[in-house]
């Protein structure tokens, strides 16, 4: 054996560490590489299985197709039978714009009423709603859902932004997380859908759901100040801009008079007359500005004129309905044939803990 330098013993340690982590990678590597198969081929197996199950599924009806179809058949039937005792059923919508939060209370009514017709408690839908006992099964459904508008969103959150500290917020809540909680009845306009079988009962039910909502006293009282505190505003810039309109009026008279005079002084009229000009035009900009409030405020006082701006109202949206997926042959056909399936999965789960008992009793 020879003699090895420091420098060879220091080159054959690096080799065999280098070989070790090529070695560690390496297995690191096929460990990856098989947990990967391992997760595609569990993804495999399920797709194969759920396949599987669904063809034997379609096979199944297929083997007794008649069964269904008389099953389905008789289903549909029944609910065509009982769509021709109802009569026609009429749906319509109303679109109402709320002010002052009230889409909250609107939902919570249009909720209410639902629950009422569901419990036919006749005695709080005639003193709620002014619909009598005998119209209770008249009324076959009530909805209400928003017309969203991102831009009513964005005007929210900015209004939100306003209230609080602008840099603790932006740190705090960014606009995508308030849009997440932004509600349903946060937005102005909403569209409430009913259906009836008698069309008469669209005008008790929009003025029914009309008189909660302008009886209620916190939204009256909101509704005073709010009109109160714009009809000051108004009042407020109309005085400003005759103000403005005098003092423009008094600034031109001081010009011509000035351009009439003889021009004996020279520069020192020239830079009254630059400085004049100067003020004229402040004004003008000030009197332009003045009435653009003047306008925003008006398109104010026209927003919270009522709790609730009728839009349309359902007399005149009412249309027949004929709706497939709401007809009672539809309905009643897929239940039906929904029906059927269960109970053949039923008695496929019985024979399978059957056999399964079997074989565990064979065993023992």
């Amino acid at each position: 054996m020879g003699f090895q330098t420091p420098l060879s013993i220091l080159r054959m340690d690096n080799s065999k560490n280098n070989h070790h982590q090529e070695v560690d990678l390496g297995q690191l590597f096929n460990a990856i590489g098989a947990g990967f198969k391992s997760v595609l081929r569990f993804f495999k197996n399920g797709f194969l299985d759920l396949a599987n199950l669904a063809l034997e599924g379609i096979i199944f009806v297929r083997e007794r197709i008649l069964i269904f179809g008389i099953v389905t058949i008789l289903g549909a039937s029944a609910g065509a039978y009982l769509d021709y005792l109802d009569g026609p059923r009429y749906a319509s919508k109303m679109i109402l714009a709320t002010n002052f939060n009230s889409g909250q209370l609107l939902y919570n009514e249009v909720a209410y009423l639902g629950a009422l017709l569901k419990q036919q408690d006749s005695v709080q839908l005639f003193n709620r709603f002014n619909i009598n006992p005998s119209e209770v099964g008249l009324i076959a459904m009530i909805d209400v859902e928003p017309i969203i508008d991102h831009s009513e969103e964005l005007l929210a959150f900015d209004t939100y932004r306003l209230k609080m500290d602008t840099t603790m917020v932006s740190k705090a809540i960014t606009f995508e997380e308030f849009k997440e909680n932004f509600q349903d009845h946060q937005y102005r306009r909403h569209i409430v859908e009913a259906t009836v079988y008698d069309k008469s009962l669209f005008k008790k039910i929009e003025q029914g759901l009309l008189n909660t909502l302008y009886a209620n006293k916190m939204l009256k009282l909101e509704n005073k100040i709010a009109q109160e505190n714009l009809i000051l505003v108004d009042n407020t810039l109309n005085t400003s801009l005759v103000r403005v309109d005098s003092l423009l009026l008094a600034e031109q008279k001081s010009i011509e008079q000035i351009s009439k005079s003889d021009g004996q002084l020279g520069t020192s009229i020239k830079m009254t007359e630059t400085t004049r000009n100067a003020r004229e035009v402040q004004l003008v900009e000030m009197k332009n500005q003045l009435a653009v409030e003047l306008q925003l405020n008006n398109e104010k006082i026209l927003v919270t004129e009522n709790i609730a701006d009728v839009i349309t109202s359902f007399d005149e949206m009412a249309y027949k309905e004929t709706s497939f997926t709401k007809k009672g042959s539809v309905k009643l056909g897929a239940l039906a044939f929904l029906g059927l399936s269960l109970f053949y999965a039923l008695v496929w789960f019985d024979r399978f803990l059957r056999k399964k008992i079997e074989q565990k009793t064979s065993k023992t």
